[in-house]
């Protein structure tokens, strides 16, 4: 009896013990796999192998995951407004710290990823220190992966600042007269919305700023002259039939040399290998690298930023350095 009794007495221990565990359930854990299918990555023309050793970031439309745990949750893929401290994401400079130390980042991002949440990260990781980012696309229209690396990036807020950027990255404005009618007529072989025409004074001195702006259904590369003295207007001839005389005093006009100029295509031109959106550039940027601004609205797919990079800068050109815009 007293054998039973005992008996008893361990199977109701072991019971409580069991029973006891219920108020811990475990974590599941996560699936190494990714969460983002290779359909649902960008298209790019420029691509290449994963930067070496890199810390693993993966967005999807409802979380944000480090190197395959989900580390915050999100709402068709836009970071919460109390995770946002200036430029950085709180949740993921915790897992940064977290991680052992890396110098580059490899992100894994779906391709409808607002491009306020794509700027937040990167400017997450400019402040940690981590000094090159591998995008990861599809390479062309294939079902092939690649990375679209970045080694010369920073992030700020949206701003009318003028962009300055460091050493052979620095195009001068006066770069831009003798490639323009060039520029122009690439840029018309492709579904365009507008080219800019050369114009017939040019102003003289300065730097140059190419800014990569989407929005909606079209991308705009724009150039602006800056960081010189205001051009003065030069007097041009006035055109006029044949054989009409021109009223006296109007033999000339007053025109203000150009100081912009820009080009605008569908967001199709960015998946064409080969497209136009590259040939325009290429007199520009397609012996020397160049350093670009990327802007763009909050809720622009982050597809159309970097098919717009890839189209703009594709294999054998030298990669830009980049400064994106987070936008409001």
């Amino acid at each position: 009896m007293r054998s039973v009794l005992l008996l008893a007495s361990v199977a109701l221990s072991l019971s409580l013990s069991v029973t006891g565990c219920d108020d811990e359930p475990e974590v599941p854990e996560e699936s190494p796999d990714p969460v983002v299918g290779i359909m649902e990555l960008p298209i790019s023309f420029r691509h290449d192998s994963s930067p070496q050793s890199p810390l693993r970031i993966e967005v999807s439309p409802s979380k944000m995951r480090v190197e395959a745990h989900t580390v915050l949750e999100l709402t068709g893929g836009r970071i919460p407004d109390e995770e946002v401290d200036g430029m950085r994401i709180r949740s993921l400079v915790t897992a940064i710290e977290a991680a052992p130390a890396r110098g580059s980042a490899a992100l894994r991002l779906h391709a409808n990823t607002p491009y306020r949440t794509m700027a937040l990260v990167l400017a997450t990781l400019k402040a940690a220190g981590l000094r090159e980012i591998g995008i990861e696309v599809r390479r062309g229209q294939t079902t092939d992966t690649g990375f679209l690396k970045i080694g010369a990036y920073d992030v700020r807020e949206e701003s009318e600042e003028w962009a300055s950027f460091e050493g052979p990255y620095q195009r001068q404005w006066d770069e831009l007269e003798p490639v323009w009618g060039d520029m122009y007529t690439e840029c018309r072989d492709g579904p365009y919305v507008d080219c800019a025409f050369k114009s017939s004074s040019v102003a003289e001195g300065g730097q140059m700023q190419i800014t990569l702006f989407a929005r909606g259904n079209g991308v705009k590369i724009e150039l602006h002259r800056h960081g010189a003295e205001e051009a003065a207007p030069t007097p041009q001839p006035v055109e006029m039939l044949e054989g009409i005389t021109p009223p006296p005093g109007s033999e000339e006009v007053e025109e203000e040399p150009a100081t912009t100029a820009a080009f605008t295509w569908r967001f199709q031109s960015t998946t064409t290998e080969n497209g136009a959106v590259g040939r325009t550039l290429r007199p520009l940027c397609g012996s020397t690298a160049c350093g670009v601004v990327v802007t763009a609205e909050s809720q622009t797919p982050t597809m159309r930023i970097v098919s717009f990079l890839g189209a703009a800068f594709p294999n054998g050109v030298p990669g830009p350095s980049v400064l994106f815009q987070i936008p409001e």
